[in-house]
């Protein structure tokens, strides 16, 4: 089947439309970049200690999606909504798994503790899957039909 396009860069396939919503990826562009990259996390415990590898992950974490995020952005915007959509989905299920990893190793780890509660990692990372691997189904039932 042929693919068509409505007005709105509604990109539709077989019956099945992909749409990544734009205030969801400035939403999340937002939080990620806000937390990664201006909310005063650091990778050391103390100023001029050593890095504490807990930290630089969950801080880069943040810092990728938010740049990953931008991009997906980016493409909405200059209307490829079905690769936007792509990287949104993949971006965000890789965050989710960043999530997980960082609330396990937060539970694990005796010395330092996260400035965000693991049992919220858990929730977020629940929530940026759901929503991501929605969207990552709605990309490929597009495309495989």
């Amino acid at each position: 089947m042929s693919e068509r396009e409505d007005s709105s860069g509604r990109s539709e396939r077989g019956g099945t439309q992909v749409r990544e919503d734009p205030f969801g990826l400035i939403i999340s562009v937002l939080l990620f970049g806000y937390f990664g990259f201006f909310a005063g996390l650091s990778t050391v415990a103390t100023s001029g200690g050593p890095t504490i590898p807990l930290f630089a992950f969950f801080m880069w974490s943040l810092r990728l999606s938010a740049i990953g995020f931008a991009v997906a952005l980016a493409l909405h915007l200059a209307k490829r909504t079905r690769e936007a959509t792509l990287v949104a989905g993949v971006v965000g299920v890789l965050s989710a798994l960043a999530f997980l990893i960082a609330a396990a190793w937060d539970f694990a780890d005796q010395r330092y503790v996260l400035a965000i509660s693991p049992v919220l990692l858990l929730l977020f990372a629940a929530w940026n899957g759901y929503v991501s691997w929605g969207s990552l189904r709605a990309v490929l039932a597009a495309r495989g039909r």
